[in-house]
């Protein structure tokens, strides 16, 4: 066919050209494929665009699909909208299958739900259980310790209850320490201890007998401010005399305890030395660590504190400024040094032999040293000396303890004068620290009398 002309254009038509081998092959073509007169229209577009002016054909897209064929060119039976019976008779049994399927997945998810809900039960019951016997547990081992809080807070105390009266009873010691105790505290210039007990510039001493030497120690200095003695005999008036009181206190509010033992800030102070005479008290502000034992005895306490503040205030409350006054001597070379106070020095062991007296001994009890050398100290005793306050004396003294008393002796001439003695134990330089000897500082208290 001829394409439309244009009514606008003034050039007359041209004849439309032919493809021979298109027409040829689609002629050819099979009368099912062959193209319809719609299809034509639209290659002749495609292959001539100056057909375009042309009206396209439309289509009905109201028309019914094509069918579909098979291979053997037949329409498919689903496909031409009819059913067979059995399509028509599975359609129910498969909705049965369905809403079955369907009941059987929401029965067993019921299920699984149930069953983790269950084993979440008892998950939780177990955790609850758990947590309940924890905390009995952590309960009881919370009152146990507080229980053995208080042992220990106990024992510490009548640790330091008998430091501050200087008990000499073992058995009583052996109650709160355990045998092997141990005690460090610095080195102390105002009381007595053996040079051999100084470890890393510090006092470390070991059992029960050091840690009665060391309570003792601090009495016999305490006491001898005020020329007070551990011991007194009759005739001396000391029974008559208020005692040198030393007390101990710790605050329980500020106890500090760990897995074995506490540590805690202390104070050590007298309360009678105004009483006494004396121009203040002493007092010792530090703070100790204890540890325990299994059966809450104390196996190691170390003292901390400041001693040359502790020695100042014993030469306050003495009013002298001499710190020799306060000084003990330690070793056999120190105390044979100069001195203003009546020394003698003896054997360590009985019957303490005198072995060096000083000038000052010598003035006041009238022998000279040849007379004294190689005697004992009962050259100085007579009727009134109080010998059981000797004895006691002499016990310490074996004892390796500082000690002290108060008791009547004599001098050469037979004149009495009570006598403040004190003894400290010795150690010679040339050995290990062993106490080889004593010293006695002889103080009379008052004139000589018949």
């Amino acid at each position: 066919p001829q394409i439309p002309h244009s009514a606008n254009s003034s050039s007359p038509p041209s004849p439309r050209p032919t493809v021979p081998c298109l027409t040829k092959a689609m002629s050819a073509m099979p009368d099912p494929l062959a193209p319809t007169s719609e299809v034509q229209s639209i290659l002749d577009c495609l292959f001539f665009p100056e057909a375009m002016d042309e009206e396209l054909p439309s289509f009905d897209l109201t028309e019914e699909p094509a069918k579909k064929r098979t291979r053997s060119g037949s329409p498919s039976p689903s496909s031409s909208g009819l059913s067979t019976s059995g399509e028509s008779s599975d359609e129910p049994s498969k909705a049965l299958t369905r809403k079955e399927r369907n009941r059987r997945h929401a029965r067993e998810t019921r299920l699984r739900k149930k069953e983790f809900v269950e084993n979440l039960k008892t998950e939780l019951a177990k955790v609850q259980t758990e947590k309940q016997a924890l905390e009995t547990k952590m309960a009881a081992q919370s009152e146990a310790a507080a229980a053995q809080h208080g042992h220990w807070l106990s024992t510490l105390n009548r640790v330091l209850e008998l430091r501050g009266s200087g008990e000499p009873d073992e058995a009583q010691w052996r109650q709160v320490v355990c045998e092997e105790v141990v005690l460090v505290h610095p080195i102390t210039p105002y009381r007595s201890y053996k040079s051999a007990d100084v470890v890393s510039n510090r006092v470390v001493l070991l059992g029960i007998p050091d840690m009665i030497n060391d309570s003792q120690s601090l009495h016999v200095a305490l006491r001898g401010l005020c020329a007070q003695g551990l011991h007194s005999g009759q005739g001396t008036g000391s029974a008559s005399k208020i005692q040198v009181d030393v007390r101990y206190h710790v605050n329980a509010d500020e106890v500090h305890f760990s897995d074995s033992g506490i540590m805690v800030p202390f104070e050590m102070s007298t309360t009678n030395l105004a009483l006494l005479g004396l121009r203040s008290e002493v007092t010792k502000r530090g703070s100790l660590r204890a540890a325990f034992g299994k059966d809450n005895r104390l196996r190691q306490l170390d003292m901390y504190f400041d001693p040359i503040a502790v020695w100042r205030q014993m030469q306050f409350a003495r009013g002298k400024d001499d710190v020799s006054a306060v000084t003990p001597p330690n070793t056999l070379h120190a105390a044979m040094g100069p001195s203003q106070e009546a020394r003698v020095i003896t054997e360590a062991s009985r019957p303490f032999k005198i072995t060096h007296v000083n000038d000052a001994w010598v003035n006041l009890c009238g022998f000279t040293q040849e007379e004294a050398q190689g005697c004992t100290l009962r050259m100085l005793q007579g009727e009134d000396t109080d010998l059981a306050t000797v004895n006691a004396l002499v016990k310490d003294c074996q004892e390796g303890r500082p000690s002290s008393m108060e008791v009547v002796n004599y001098d050469k001439q037979g004149m009495k004068f009570k006598n403040f003695l004190q003894v400290y134990p010795l150690s010679d330089n040339n050995t290990e620290g062993d106490i080889t000897h004593l010293l006695g500082v002889l103080t009379p208290l008052g004139d000589k009398f018949e």
